[in-house]
């Protein structure tokens, strides 16, 4: 059994943290439950501050959802010059008081801003309007979003993206290939002309039982060396080396070099692949 802290030190300092965190939004649920609540919401000032509210943290959820994905999957998938730089300082919002943050903001997108004042040349204003809330608004919460994608990034393996890339790619790859037809008995000379070289692996497999992996390997690449600079097929090769004989016939070359044992079932799922995307 793992050690743990003792419960009564984690209950009472945990408590101290809940109280401060939970306290203060039941004091206002508290305070706000009072007779006239209902009256005071129903009131045209706190409608419209709730439209806005709501208007505002809907076009800012999509917004983030849109620019903040590809920053996280950036951050998780690629590695570029200055990226131990750029995950800190895209957690700086979180850190920042509310105050400093909306002085930043404004010194951006007021009036007098860097990009509010060509703004306001060209007739434009951002600063205290219903854009200067959403703007805001992704400030403070595009940080956690980041994070969070970057955790869900990190736990999902690439060959799983790729496989959905791909599925999801299937139907328009159909039409792509409509019409095209395989020639297999080209397909066959064209495999006969490598002389056999393409079906090493499977050959590699069987002799990895009988000798193990790594003498499998080294006979396997020292056979296709010497077939290449030789310029004779696999078999011939192989068979040359004193220590493949006593463990491989030609026969079991031969079986593992046939074409529809290597293929297996991969065209009958080609098949059906094909026709559930079309």
């Amino acid at each position: 059994m793992s050690p743990r802290l003792p419960w009564s030190l984690v209950a009472i300092t945990g408590s101290v943290m809940i109280l401060l965190l939970i306290l203060p939004v039941l004091v206002l649920v508290v305070q706000a439950l009072r007779p006239a609540f209902v009256a005071t919401l129903l009131s045209p000032t706190v409608t419209e501050a709730l439209k806005l509210s709501l208007t505002t943290s809907s076009i800012s959820l999509a917004l983030t959802i849109l620019f903040g994905t590809p920053v996280a999957y950036l951050l998780v998938r690629y590695h570029f010059p200055g990226k131990r730089l750029l995950n800190p300082l895209l957690d700086l919002p979180l850190v920042l008081p509310p105050v400093v943050a909306g002085i930043g903001l404004l010194l951006i997108f007021g009036r007098r801003g860097l990009i509010g004042e060509p703004l306001s040349e060209l007739g434009v204003s951002i600063a205290f309007t219903s854009t200067a809330v959403v703007l805001a608004q992704i400030f403070v919460a595009s940080p956690l979003f980041i994070r969070a994608m970057k955790v869900g990034f990190s736990g999902t393996l690439p060959q799983l993206e790729a496989a959905a890339l791909t599925l999801s790619a299937t139907r328009y790859a159909v039409i792509l290939v409509e019409g095209l037809e395989a020639d297999g008995e080209r397909m066959r000379a064209n495999i006969d002309a490598r002389g056999g070289f393409v079906f090493a692996e499977p050959v590699m497999r069987l002799l990895a039982e009988r000798v193990g992996k790594h003498t499998a390997h080294d006979i396997m690449y020292e056979a296709a060396m010497r077939g290449v600079e030789e310029g004779v097929s696999f078999a011939e090769a192989l068979m040359s080396d004193p220590r493949a004989p006593s463990h491989l016939s030609r026969s079991d070359i031969e079986e593992q070099s046939d074409l529809g044992r290597v293929m297996g079932a991969g065209p009958l799922f080609v098949d059906r692949v094909i026709r559930a995307a079309g």
